[in-house]
């Protein structure tokens, strides 16, 4: 009943944080911590501490290091490197241009990822 109660308390504090113009990913991030700390009487601490340890790095129950979500931060750094340099040099631009010249109808070129 408690996590219940938690869970009502995270929405409405984010609604409120957002509402008052504060960042979308802080008022998340608040709300989050709101749910843990009303979660805390059915999961313990170090519970938390070792999940975030093994979706990060290492793995307890194999007992061997697992870098697949460091690898996907890493690949995310490298498309966002990759979309500011596209921007800078106008290449981003001219290939949405050019889409849209291969691509005439609006719809089909919104269904392509950005």
């Amino acid at each position: 009943m408690l996590n219940l109660v938690g869970v009502v308390l995270a929405f409405v504090v984010v609604i409120l944080l957002i509402r008052r113009k504060w960042n979308f990913g802080v008022s998340l991030l608040i709300g989050s911590v709101i749910v843990g700390l009303f979660s805390l009487q059915e999961i313990q601490p170090f519970d938390i501490v070792k999940a975030f340890v093994e979706a990060c790095i290492y793995s307890f129950d194999k007992g061997e290091v697992d870098t697949t979500t460091l690898e996907l931060v890493f690949i995310m750094v490298l498309i966002n490197i990759l979309a500011v340099a596209m921007q800078e040099t106008g290449t981003m631009t001219k290939l949405i241009n050019s889409l849209r010249g291969v691509f005439a109808r609006g719809a089909i070129l919104a269904v392509i990822p950005a």
